[in-house]
This record gives structure tokens, sequence and C-alpha cells, in this order.
């Protein structure tokens, strides 16, 4: 009986053993990067050589090969790769070429996975980007004709007239024209340089106040941000018109102005019933408002200023101003008014730069506290600014006129078709 007992354990312990070994999990893919070195640095265009051994322990081994930005956000292409051994060896160029291509640290990943598990390995690569460049200039009118002048100051028609737009939005980043419709049009992505569409969003209103009530592009995130009647906010991805998040707000209020930060949504909302008008931010991933305050302006333009401030640009009783509000608090002061009267339009030169139309002509404002005027008779309805040449873009009725920014100097004008409703400036990135 004991010797029975025995010869159970051993072979429990034999079975035990087997087991143990059977569902040993595996190691991970190991990768060893033989080039580049860390902090190879390239300029666009260009390419660099990609060797590296990956071995495992089981295999088969599958994996990816791309550079992606400080975001983890791919900016070349993907290849990928796969063994059905336990090891294999990369060997390739890997092509630098776009012009959408910051300068600046970028990293090469390489990504293996053996089914159970993944290992990524990084190289710092240093890129430095193509200078950034004028591409043209975009004329939006409301009836949907939209006036290109490109980098020769060429004119040409992209869209035609058919399609009521309340506002619109540019990315050199997706090199794409975004227009809203108003009451029928629908929110439509343009191909620049063919004006084909690439997708749509339909227009589901009834009439009335605009359907979509204004568009914005953070082009340094990628994201896209609609205002809707409806009483909605929608934050997309501007390559596919796809919803990423939805933010509800009181079915009372119209979103006439928004922004999206790294973690915000910001909108100005104006009751329906009442003159009141609401600066809100709300959480970018969730539906929670993080503060509401109340602001006496009827907003023209808002501007981001730094990671918890904007600046809301408007007018209140025949007087222009700018109000400097908190995302976190909901605290906001006014650091300067515009004597001159109403502002018309405002565009953002730099950080803390920013160029206004007022009734006396072009005036160029510093944040807090300094003003100047730059050009005394020139009154436009619409503003744009080039920061790749410092030009300056001011329609007049169907005349455009291209000024230098520092200056103020008429370098020439160009006669457009029909008189814009918006002034989009592309860049090559």
């Amino acid at each position: 009986m004991r010797y029975q007992q025995s010869l159970f354990v051993a072979v429990l312990g034999g079975l035990l053993l087997t087991s143990c070994k059977k569902d040993k999990a595996s190691d991970p893919p190991h990768i060893f990067i033989s080039a580049p070195f860390n902090g190879q640095s390239l300029a666009v265009p260009d390419t660099f050589g990609v060797v590296a051994t990956i071995t495992d322990d089981k295999g088969p081994i599958q994996g990816t090969v791309v550079v992606t930005n400080s975001f983890g956000v791919p900016i070349g292409p993907v290849f990928t790769f796969n063994s059905n051994g336990t090891s294999t060896n990369i060997n390739f160029n890997y092509p630098v070429v776009s012009e959408q291509i910051t300068s600046g640290p970028h990293s090469l990943r390489i990504s293996v996975s053996d089914g159970d598990n993944t290992t990524n390995a990084f190289r710092t690569i240093n890129i430095v980007g193509t200078p950034l460049r004028f591409r043209g200039l975009f004329a939006v009118t409301a009836s949907g004709a939209v006036h290109k002048v490109d980098s020769a100051f060429n004119l040409t028609t992209l869209g035609a007239d058919g399609q009521d737009v309340n506002d619109a939005a540019i990315s050199s980043r997706q090199q794409l024209l975004y227009i809203a419709g108003a009451e029928t049009g629908p929110l439509a992505a343009m191909d620049v340089n063919t004006g084909a569409t690439r997708w749509q969003v339909p227009n589901n209103g009834s009439g009335g106040e605009p359907y979509f009530s204004y568009c914005s592009m953070n082009d340094d995130l990628n994201l896209m941000l609609i205002g809707k009647r409806s009483g909605t906010l929608h934050v997309l991805n501007p390559a596919l018109g796809s919803n990423i998040t939805t933010h509800n707000i009181s079915s009372d209020r119209l979103p006439v102005y928004g922004l999206v930060t790294e973690n915000n949504v910001i909108s100005i909302e104006r009751q329906t019933i009442s003159p009141t008008t609401r600066f809100v931010a709300r959480n970018l991933f969730s539906d929670n408002v993080l503060t509401e305050t109340i602001i006496d302006q009827q907003t023209v333009a808002l501007f981001q200023r730094d990671d918890d401030h904007a600046l809301v640009f408007g007018n209140e009783n025949g007087t222009g101003g700018v109000a400097d509000m908190n995302f976190s608090t909901g605290f906001g002061f006014e650091p300067h008014t515009f004597s001159e009267g109403e502002i018309a339009d405002v565009v953002q030169v730099d950080e803390n730069t920013y160029i206004l139309a007022l009734p006396n002509g072009i005036t160029r404002y510093t944040y807090n506290p300094d003003q100047a005027l730059l050009i005394s008779g020139l009154i436009p309805q619409q503003l744009a600014y080039d920061p790749a040449n410092g030009m300056l873009f001011a329609s007049t009725g169907t005349t455009l006129h291209v000024l230098d920014a520092n200056t103020g100097f008429e370098t020439m004008t160009v006669v457009l078709p029909s008189i814009p409703l918006k002034l989009l400036v592309l860049l090559n990135r």
C-alpha cells in the first residue's frame, strides 16, 4: 500500500511538471536595432536605413515599422513584416518625404508580436522639415462659391454656387477645406486642389437658425469641432468626418463659436430667447461641464491664449473689447477695449499678437495692453494672415487687398468674383 501511494505521488508530480512546462508563458520578442542610431538627423525629403534583428522563443512573429510625431501619430508610411520562424531580419530604406512633417524630434517605432506578447523598440530621429510655404488663399462665399488665389496670385473657382454657407475652416495638415451649411447645405470636406468632396455630413435642419452654427479646426491636434443647432458639439476626425466625441448643451442655447484644446472643448453659447451669452468649458473626453460664465460681449472671434486661457474678442454697446477667460475657474477680465468702435474681424499673428478690423482701419493689438494703428482708412470686412510670408489679406467688398502685416504696405489687389464670407489661408503643412 505504501509503495502504491509513493507511485501515485510520483506520477502526480510528473503530471504537474508536464502541465507546468506546457502552460509556461512565452517570452516577449526581442528587438535589436542596428540602424538608425539614436538621435540621427535628416532633412525632408530623404530616406534612412532601418536594420534590425527580431528573435522570439516560439514564433511566428509579425510586426510594423513607422515614424511618429511627439503625439505618437504616424507621419510616414507603415511597413509590415512577418516570419513563421522564431527570428527574422529587416533591412530597408524608410522614406521621409511629406511636407506635412514639421522640424523636431520624431520616433522610429518597431512593434513586434508573437501572438501572446508585444514588444516596442524606439529610436529618436531629428527631422528638419521643409520650409513653411503659402499655398493659397480661399475666399468662401455665402452661396457656396469658393474662389482660390494660388501662390502665384492666379484666381480660379473651385466650388460653384448652390449651397448656403454659414461658416468655413481649413486644414493645411489634411489639405482640405471645410464648408458648413446654413439652413440646407451639408458640412462638406473639399479637396483644395480639385474641389472634389472627400466626405460630408448631412444637414438635418428645417429652416430658421443655421444648422451648422460654426466649425473650427485645430491642425496641431488634428481635431475639428462643429456646433449644431440641435444642441450638440461634435469633435470630428478631419480626414474622415467621423465623430470622436459628442457634447450636449442646453436646448435653449445656440453654440456660436468654439475651439478644441488638448483637454477641453471651449464653447460660446447664446440664449435663443435672450441676448445672454455664456463662455463654457467642457472636458474633451466626457460631457462634463467644467466652468460656465456669462459674458457681455457679442463674440466676433475666439482664440486659445495658453493651456488654461482663451481670448474672446467681441462687441458691446458699439465698442469692441477682448476678454481673457480661464478654462478651469471660469474667471474672466477685460484687458483692453477698442474705443474706435465695433470689431469686424480678428486674425492671430503669433502667440500674443492679433490684427483687428475696426471702423477707423486695421489695428495691431499685442496682448495686455499695447495697441497701434497699422493702416488707416482701409475698412475690411474679412481678414486672413499668412505666417509663411507675413502677408495680411483684407477684403473690402469684392476687392482683396494683399498687405505686409508688419508695415501695412499694400503690395497688390485682386478682384474677386463675389463678396467673401470667409478668408482662409492654406499652407503646405
